[in-house]
């Protein structure tokens, strides 16, 4: 399907998925039947079992009916119509995909990059919180391929097309996916996508690291997660940047849970809580620790006397 279709790539861990029925493998998000037929003949001839919804209300009906190992695609019809709607029923998929518990979603687009491509993609990642979002517009076997950050079009196949290729649109992908979804966007060479997840998850992060190195931080990684920890409760690390929510908790429960405290950053306030949840079991019963709370407050008044100080 790689080298039929662009897509982009919602990536979600496992185990935040709701799994209905346990056999769903893979959900499709479509903004035309076509598209959606066209994918779902290639999966079949690849031994899969689609199953096209033509619109994300007759997904809703049939959604207990799945088979084992089924590929849901969800055609939104959306291409032709305005961004409003457009946006809208592809976060009324993104929902249907969430429920049906599908690990990993495809969004498949127009290999010109007509439609509402990147506005439907923000949709889509506001439903299903992606770890990573891998965007494949490039369609080598109709001319279609990235290069300098622009979709370049030709009328023939490469590599046995001109030299010269029309530039699909004005703005490069970067420029329309910062303007349209306030993201920014990394090109990932074509030989490490072939290496596999692995390999993409660290080009993802290596940028990160060397910029913060140019702004004078002291900053090692990314470092083995089993061992890093470890490192930081003797003292190596004033700060361990964690990759998901499960990876930092852990470690900080363990090490401190009375003591740990949530921040957030990024607000123009000072916001500071416990590390904890609601413990609503506890409450009324004179059992609650509240050794957090007091740590909460009194980090947020040493932040609030750092700032009006500086």
């Amino acid at each position: 399907m790689g080298k039929r279709a662009a897509q982009s790539t919602i990536i979600r861990r496992s185990s935040e998925a709701q799994v209905y029925n346990g056999g769903v493998r893979y959900g499709i998000i479509a903004d035309d039947l076509a598209g959606s037929c066209d994918v779902a003949g290639r999966l079949t001839l690849l031994g899969y079992r689609p199953v096209v919804h033509v619109s994300p209300v007759s997904g809703n009906r049939s959604l207990s009916s799945l088979p084992q190992g089924a590929v849901v695609i969800v055609n939104t019809r959306s291409r032709d119509g305005s961004l409003r709607e457009a946006v809208a029923r592809a976060r009324a998929a993104a929902r249907l995909l969430e429920r049906s518990g599908a690990p990993v979603t495809y969004q498949k687009m127009d290999s010109t990059l007509r439609g509402h491509w990147a506005e439907e993609m923000k949709s889509i990642a506001q439903v299903l919180r992606p770890e990573h979002i891998l965007l494949c517009p490039a369609f080598p076997a109709q001319g279609r391929f990235v290069r300098d950050g622009h979709l370049r079009v030709s009328s023939g196949p490469y590599p046995d097309c001109s030299a010269f290729f029309e530039i699909r649109e004005d703005l490069s992908l970067h420029a329309r996916l910062q303007q349209r979804c306030g993201w920014e966007a990394l090109e990932i060479p074509r030989r490490v996508i072939r290496r596999g997840y692995g390999a993409i998850r660290a080009a993802v992060r290596a940028p990160a690291v060397a910029t913060a190195a140019r702004c004078g931080y002291n900053v090692q990684g990314p470092l083995p997660p089993d061992t890093v920890f470890y490192r930081a409760a003797r003292n190596e690390f004033d700060l361990v940047v964690a990759m998901y929510h499960d990876q930092g908790h852990i470690a900080a429960k363990t090490l401190g849970f009375a003591e740990a405290v949530n921040v957030t950053a990024g607000l123009p306030i000072i916001r500071t809580s416990v590390d904890h949840g609601t413990a609503f079991d506890l409450v009324g019963r004179n059992k609650a620790d509240p050794r957090n709370m007091k740590h909460a407050i009194l980090l947020a008044g040493q932040m609030a006397r750092r700032q009006r100080a500086a």
